[in-house]
This record gives structure tokens, C-alpha cells and sequence, in this order.
């Protein structure tokens, strides 16, 4: 494992890594043949389970760091909290993340997708009637989302994004009225981000990181994105990768939906 911190006001994206390969049967050492991150945000002190209950599956756990504690000397740390009954010092209170089925993709690689059992959680759904077609510098409103949601996309890019430079579109959350506080998520060819560069106007000591986080994306067109926001969590899969983040919005009503585009030619295409 290695713990994750920022380098030059950016996150480095190396938490909790992983390798696969297979065991030598004689020195029973791990012969790696592939290596990956288990998720490019702020997660930690991971772990699997598998069982009969689990219906064969290998199921990961893990929590959620608030971006908070990766600041300062620790003693002003704004999170939440809870005093400990004896008197004792405050233990800051982190979420646990989403469970993550895990699976050995086709290209040898480890995988992580969302478990099944969250779509109990459903309660209705919205629909693009059709695809949804931004220009560079597009933005489109998609209403309010609320505070819990699930959201389900698939991204093609034309041609003009497909061979841009830096090009990215993608989902933008928990976005205020007037636009000035949002957290957005963007695919490109290679990579995605999760960028919380404008996902607060707190002001808060010390202040809550603003960071643009990356992760790595095996290279190809059509994206699948699932975005889960709960409250303050935002978790973010993008085919078989994954990055959790917490955010924190001044407002309460900052719950808008949108797509934005930052180069010509890419389309949103069946967000639920």
C-alpha cells in the first residue's frame, strides 16, 4: 500500500495499489505480471470478503478520508465529529464508501462495478428521451437531483473530440443555480477527472481542498459512467475504474444536473 498525499496542489491518484499475477508454487511469492490502483480518490483501509452469502463474488469495503484531514497539523480539522464519551479527545466520523464487486477483466487487469444489491435503493428514474448533442463550451441543464441519486451515462465522442487534444465532456453535480458551485466529472480518451476546483465557496479554516483528481482509463471511445451521489460523497465509476471523493457544497440547494462539453463534437448519449 501506499498512502496517498498531494504533490503541487494536485492529487497524485497512488492510494491503496493493487498487482495481479500468479503465486510461484515453490517460493509462494507473487510473480506480477499486472499492477493498478485500487481507487484514484480519497479511500482507504480497503478490504474483500467472499462467501456463500456473497454468491461467490469477491466484495471490497473500504471508507472514505475527508479531504480535510490531508491538511494542516490536525487541530483544526472541519469535519464532522464525535466527542468521545469519557471526555477524551474528538474522533472525526468518515464515511463508509459504496461495496464494489471485484473481477478480472478480459484484459487481465482487476475491475470494479458497483454491487447489484444497490439498485434496491431505486426509487424512479428519469430518462433522456434522445441523445444529447454538445458543442465546445456546451453546457446543459438536466434539473435537480437532490441529494441521493444515481446516475447512468454513456459518452461517445465525435470525431473532433476523439482526436483533440485535452478534450472532455461529462456530468456536472451538485451544481447551485447560478453556476458558481459545482463539482464536475469529465471523460476524455485516456483518463477522467473529478473536478472539485469549484465545488465549494466555504470558507473555511483550514480551507477544504479544491483538488482536480485524476484516474487513468484504458483508452477508448464510448465511455460507461456511474456516478453515485449520496449527501457529501460523490463516487465515481468509469468502466471498471473507480474514484470517491467527498465534496462540500455551501448550499444545500446546490443540486443541479448538467452535461458540459469542452471540446466540439462529443455526445451525451442515455443518462438515466
Amino acid at each position: 500500500l501506499c498512502g496517498p498525499k498531494p504533490v503541487s496542489g494536485a492529487w497524485n491518484n497512488h492510494g491503496e495499489e493493487l498487482w495481479v499475477g500468479t503465486i510461484d508454487k515453490a517460493t509462494h511469492v507473487l510473480q506480477a505480471t499486472k499492477h493498478g490502483v485500487v481507487d484514484y480518490g480519497e479511500y482507504y483501509a480497503s478490504k474483500t470478503a467472499a462467501g456463500t452469502n456473497l454468491t461467490g463474488r469477491r466484495v471490497l469495503f473500504g471508507f472514505i478520508e475527508a479531504s480535510v484531514n490531508r491538511q494542516g497539523n490536525g487541530t483544526k480539522r472541519w469535519s464532522t465529529s464525535c466527542k468521545s464519551p469519557t471526555g477524551g479527545a474528538s474522533k472525526v466520523v468518515e464515511p463508509e464508501a459504496l461495496p464494489r464487486e471485484v473481477a478480472l477483466r478480459s484484459d487481465g487487469t482487476i475491475g470494479f462495478e458497483p454491487v447489484k444489491e444497490l439498485q434496491a435503493l431505486r426509487i424512479a428514474s428519469t430518462k433522456l428521451s434522445k441523445s444529447a448533442t454538445l458543442s465546445c463550451g456546451d453546457t446543459l441543464a438536466l434539473g435537480d437531483l437532490g441529494h441521493a441519486v444515481e446516475i447512468r451515462a454513456t459518452f461517445t465522442p465525435g470525431a473532433a473530440a476523439a482526436s483533440a487534444s485535452g478534450a472532455s465532456y461529462g456530468l456536472s453535480v451538485l451544481g447551485s443555480a447560478s453556476g458558481d458551485e459545482v463539482t464536475r466529472i469529465g471523460v476524455s480518451t485516456d483518463s477522467f477527472v473529478v473536478d472539485k476546483r469549484n465545488s465549494t465557496l466555504r470558507n473555511a479554516t483550514p480551507p477544504v481542498f479544491k483538488d482536480l483528481m485524476t484516474a487513468d482509463r484504458t483508452p477508448a471511445n464510448a465511455a460507461q459512467v456511474a456516478v453515485f451521489v449520496d449527501g457529501r460523497v460523490v463516487e465515481t465509476f468509469v468502466d471498471g475504474k473507480v474514484l470517491t471523493t467527498l465534496v462540500y457544497p455551501q448550499s444545500n440547494a446546490s443540486t443541479k444536473l448538467g452535461l458540459f462539453m469542452r471540446c466540439d463534437g462529443a455526445a451525451a448519449d442515455g443518462g438515466d
